[in-house]
């Protein structure tokens, strides 16, 4: 049996490390597409906050159930070493009004 090639990691000349606080999700039969942006405050109060989208992932879905799973894995091992994480109720965003 051969063994596992060895695998190192470099980043690219275009690599860029960005925050998001906003994630979306698009699912066809063939692909899923994550969607990262970051919510910009209301330049007045009570009018339209904004989330601007600055780039996406498209993942099969085999890489998608993949990353799912070692996300819980690195979520449970966080919780373990600083406490839970603690979610607000979540609001459905709307629309015109009309849930999304």
């Amino acid at each position: 049996m051969n063994a596992p090639p060895v695998i190192s990691h470099e980043n690219s000349e275009s690599f860029s490390q960005k925050y998001a606080n906003s994630v979306q999700i698009k699912l066809c039969l063939w692909d899923m597409e994550l969607i990262f942006g970051t919510l910009q405050p209301p330049k007045v109060p009570e009018s339209t906050a904004t989330i601007l989208n600055w780039g996406s992932v498209i993942l099969s879905p085999p890489q998608a159930k993949a990353l799912a799973q070692l996300l819980a894995q690195h979520v449970e091992m966080y919780e373990q070493n600083f406490g839970p994480i603690s979610l607000k109720a979540w609001v459905p965003p709307t629309v015109g009004g009309r849930k999304m």
